[in-house]
């Protein structure tokens, strides 16, 4: 997973440093060239193609190689992955109910009157 990392971020490293000019020089063909070169008004705006598949290049590559890493490491990994529980804070758990072990005594009984409204007969009942 780390050496996955290291080549995504190694990718948006040269496509940055090309992008700024510190990194493959103009005349060889690099993602960040590509989209230093469209850089005015003009080319953002009518020559679209120019700058658009080079980021969607970056995106997709890093995205991939992030993606390649992320299934070989649930592959390799012995270990579960259980994002829900990593991310689960102590504060926000449910309460958990009370155990009931043998030989403990028993909740008090409710002892309060239970008040029904008796029954009124209908109309069409024939026992009445």
């Amino acid at each position: 997973m780390n050496a996955t990392l290291a080549v995504a971020g190694a990718v948006l490293a040269e496509a940055a440093l090309s992008f700024l000019g510190l990194g493959v020089k103009q005349p060889d063909p690099s993602w960040g060239n590509m989209l230093s070169a469209a850089q005015s008004l003009r080319v953002l705006t009518y020559e679209w193609w120019l700058w658009i598949p080079p980021g969607v290049a970056i995106v997709a590559m890093v995205l991939a190689v992030y993606l390649v890493g992320d299934g070989l490491s649930g592959l390799l990994n012995p270990r579960p992955h259980q994002p829900l529980r990593d991310l689960t804070l102590t504060g926000w758990r449910r309460p958990r109910r009370p155990s009931r072990r043998p030989g403990s005594p028993s909740p008090a009984p409710d002892t309060t009157p239970e008040t029904t409204p008796a029954p009124t007969p209908r109309e069409d009942d024939p026992r009445v």
